[in-house]
């Protein structure tokens, strides 16, 4: 079966490490990126962008430093670039909030818990973004930031929801059945 008969899409999918040593290879064989992108079925734009970023700087005979592909180097940067695209956490953020939190809760004498510190934070600082109460409770059972769980005057617990089974039937019920009815319903069963 040759590639241009495949009937699986390779839409959205990212590279494999042996789609970037096909690629290496026919690089070296002098393929053009069209012809390359024909023989793994994908996007002239995919091939183009993966030779531009996973090309290193290398010098050749003649003291000249051109760009080449390599495979490993291309993955090893792909998994660099994929461990940094991730959201900011709230800590991130906003790390000013959460210094202010541990100076107030470790404050003696105490005049917020956590849950009134983040509503007076809040108001007194519309325009920023502000953790909700729950997820600063989330980050200090992690150890994100100073506070500990020890620091707390008293933690509510999280409200997890459990698996319960389902006793509705999904039935309506139109009233007993006739099979179920006393003396007359013989009558409407012979009847009918």
């Amino acid at each position: 079966m040759t590639n241009i008969k495949r009937t699986i899409s390779k839409a959205y999918q990212q590279l494999s490490n042996f789609d970037r040593v096909r690629i290496e290879t026919l690089l070296n064989q002098g393929f053009s990126q069209a012809r390359i992108a024909r023989e793994l079925n994908r996007s002239r734009s995919t091939i183009s962008r993966e030779i531009t970023r996973g090309s290193v700087l290398q010098r050749i005979p003649g003291h000249k430093v051109a760009l080449i592909y390599f495979a490993d180097t291309a993955a090893y940067l792909h998994a660099q670039r994929r461990e940094r695209c991730r959201p900011k956490t709230m800590l991130e953020k906003n790390p000013e909030f959460y210094a202010a939190c541990a100076a107030a809760i470790k404050q003696r004498p105490r005049v917020h818990s956590v849950d009134s510190f983040v509503h007076t934070f809040k108001r007194e600082h519309a325009d920023e973004v502000v953790p909700s109460t729950p997820t600063v409770y989330r980050d200090i059972e992690a150890g994100r930031f100073e506070l500990r769980t020890h620091d707390l005057p008293r933690k509510p617990s999280l409200r997890i929801k459990r698996s319960h089974s389902h006793t509705r039937t999904n039935k309506t019920k139109l009233g007993t059945s006739i099979d179920e009815r006393p003396g007359k319903s013989t009558l409407f069963r012979t009847v009918c």
